[in-house]
């Protein structure tokens, strides 16, 4: 499947076929919205910090949700400002013998201060967020 990319911080726009890697480990169709829509918004700087997060925890990230449509993220009951919508924000499932907090502390170490990281115990996920809306924190 085609897929039209926006990169939302550097206004980039292209069309790539869904097994293209968007990054050394990251397929472009891992970002698209569950709903089978074939637009991605797509924050560069947050590929970048999930790609690192990868090398850092040397081993494969699986994304359970980064771009969503507003009606797919309403279906859902995600947040009404949710990050996701406009390509910005990323879930990602805790690796095979990493726990949440040791999984989120490598995310911390990546992402820094300004960034928003939630942990969700009891679906065994890290959210990063890339928001300019300084440091938050939360678990589920």
């Amino acid at each position: 499947m085609k897929y039209t990319v926006v990169s939302v911080d550097t206004g980039w726009i292209g069309e790539l076929d869904g097994e293209h890697l968007i990054r050394p480990n990251f397929k472009v169709k891992e970002l698209a919205c569950n709903d089978g829509s074939d637009v991605i918004l797509a924050s560069s700087k947050l590929l970048d910090f999930v790609q690192s997060i990868r090398n850092i925890a040397n081993t494969n990230i699986n994304i359970n949700s980064f771009y969503r449509t507003a009606a797919y993220n309403s279906k859902i009951g995600g947040a009404l400002k949710s990050k996701h919508k406009v390509g910005m924000a990323c879930d990602m499932q805790v690796p095979s013998g990493l726990t949440v907090d040791s999984f989120a502390k490598i995310v911390e170490q990546v992402a820094g201060p300004n960034s928003g990281i939630g942990k969700y115990y009891k679906s065994n996920f890290v959210h990063l967020d890339v928001a300019k809306n300084g440091k938050r924190r939360w678990t589920d």
